[in-house]
């Protein structure tokens, strides 16, 4: 599937960062799920058969403030020992890594344990996969990290509980993916982030272009996006589903594109979302790949300050992308 180049350039600004606190005008929208069905019967004229017909109504729900702000003590803290983690060096076409934990096959790198990782360095065509136990809280720290990924998710977060990405000071990295994406896995890891399970950033992080897609699973305190300061989105497309409004954060009103974020009731695997303009036209749709209560869109097609009409399963409202 051609894609455009995508591109993430997520940049440090400084530690100690205040903590994860929003204010209210930067807070998601909720709705609530509601469906209705109605039933009619037909008579015939000359037959004495009753048909009975069951449609399925969208039912008009209004958006309210959601004022959930939870986080836990450790998504506020950029700190770690460089003592005990491992090293991770990329070299182009080449990976070193201090510890035999750290899985390499070719340009790919596997991530399986509960560990501190520093990575430094750039792939020019290579990925990093997380694929640890269900439990399993791993942190990452980037130190001047360029990697690109020609046919897919050039970070991948497949399994584990929760992924901690920390920025070095006054370190300045880069995700990027190429123009076509393919199966890896017998999975398609679309986006230059591709992420399964949680995902927090400590630090400053700005998304410049390119695709992010976070789907995240039913899990404890589980959140779709974490960062010490509220993340800034300037260009791409980021879409994301959550199964808890706890810790509930999304993007700064200083991000120069629309933003939409709300609860969405109880929605189950495969339910449809889609958001069309004020004159109908369908702007972003999308199948959610677990059962969630919240969804997080921004694109470059929504306006900040215009209205726009979601669907999602039997339930419709108008919000405002802010």
């Amino acid at each position: 599937m051609k894609r455009i180049m995508w591109m993430i350039i997520l940049t440090l600004l400084c530690l100690g960062l205040s903590g994860c606190a929003k204010q209210g005008d930067d807070l998601s929208s909720q709705m609530s799920e509601t469906e209705s069905t109605k039933e009619s019967q037909n008579q015939q004229e000359e037959s004495s058969t009753t048909e009975e017909s069951t449609e399925t109504e969208i039912e008009e729900v209004d958006f309210t403030t959601l004022i959930e702000d939870m986080f836990s003590n450790r998504d506020s803290k950029s700190d770690y020992n460089s003592k005990d983690a491992i090293v991770i060096q990329l070299k182009q076409d080449k990976i070193e890594a201090s510890d035999k934990s750290v899985r390499i096959e070719g340009t790919t790198i596997y991530l399986t344990e509960e560990e501190t990782y520093i990575i430094s360095g750039s792939l020019e065509d290579g990925r990093i996969v997380v694929q640890a136990e269900e439990n399993a809280k791993l942190q990452l720290i980037f130190n001047g990290v360029d990697i690109h990924s020609e046919n897919s998710a050039a970070l991948a977060l497949i399994e584990g509980d929760k992924v901690f990405i920390t920025l070095a000071e006054g370190s300045r990295n880069r995700i990027s993916g190429g123009a076509t994406i393919e199966e890896v896995e017998e999975s398609k890891w679309d986006g230059a982030i591709y992420s399964k399970i949680d995902l927090t950033f400590n630090g400053s992080l700005t998304i410049s272009g390119g695709f992010i897609y976070v789907a995240n699973p039913v899990a404890g305190d589980t959140s779709v996006l974490d960062s010490d300061k509220d993340p800034v989105i300037t260009g791409g497309t980021f879409i994301s589903t959550g199964s808890t409004t706890m810790m509930a954060q999304t993007f700064s009103e200083e991000s120069t594109q629309g933003v939409i974020a709300c609860t969405v009731g109880n929605q189950s695997a495969g339910t449809r979302v889609v958001v069309k303009d004020s004159e109908g036209k369908e702007v972003i749709a999308y199948d959610v790949e677990y059962a969630c209560v919240l969804v997080i869109i921004s694109s470059p097609d929504l306006i900040k300050g215009a209205e726009y009409t979601m669907t999602i399963g039997n339930a419709s409202g108008t919000i405002s992308a802010y």
